[in-house]
């Protein structure tokens, strides 16, 4: 759990998930992987990978993943922020995850590839109110907005990789 973050099981506060927010592996344009339309993390064992600090959720997440494939990344840089992580990636130090909301490769140029198969990395989306607070009519229709509104924008994300 981040900082921060009220935990899921604190009675005070209420998560109501909005959307699933895959992690995109971000390759420099003239990488050899750049041309494919999805990869699998095991895809990358031989990567040098750019992450978080260790002990952020992000950090923790690719491990994560990269362990459920078999294999430890070997780290050659750690960036906190998709931004700065996108922007090794475009000067060939290594390749990272990237959420899809991100649009960090419209500043760094560099391609984004799905991720595909078991070991599938994603962000959990939640807007948390304080317990009750969603009975409100103004909470219950900023909540409902929230939903209708994240799950529009991962489509045309979604379709936007596709073209």
């Amino acid at each position: 759990m981040e900082p921060g973050i009220p935990a899921g099981g604190d009675d005070r506060f209420s998560h109501h998930f909005l959307i699933d927010d895959p992690l995109d592996l971000m390759v420099p344009l003239d990488h050899q992987l750049a041309s494919r339309t999805s990869v699998t993390i095991a895809d990358t064992v031989d990567e040098t990978w750019i992450l978080g600090r260790p002990g952020t959720g992000y950090h923790q997440l690719v491990r994560a993943s990269c362990a459920a494939a078999g294999f430890a990344p070997r780290i050659g840089h750690f960036a906190d922020d998709w931004s700065t992580g996108t922007a090794l990636v475009n000067g060939g130090f290594g390749v990272c995850l990237a959420s899809r909301l991100s649009r960090s490769q419209d500043l760094h140029p560099a391609r984004r590839i799905p991720i595909s198969g078991d070991n599938f990395p994603s962000r959990h989306i939640t807007a948390v109110t304080r317990t009750g607070a969603d009975a409100r009519e103004t909470v219950a229709f900023a909540l409902e907005t929230l939903s209708i509104e994240t799950k529009h924008l991962m489509s045309r994300l979604e379709a936007d990789l596709r073209d």
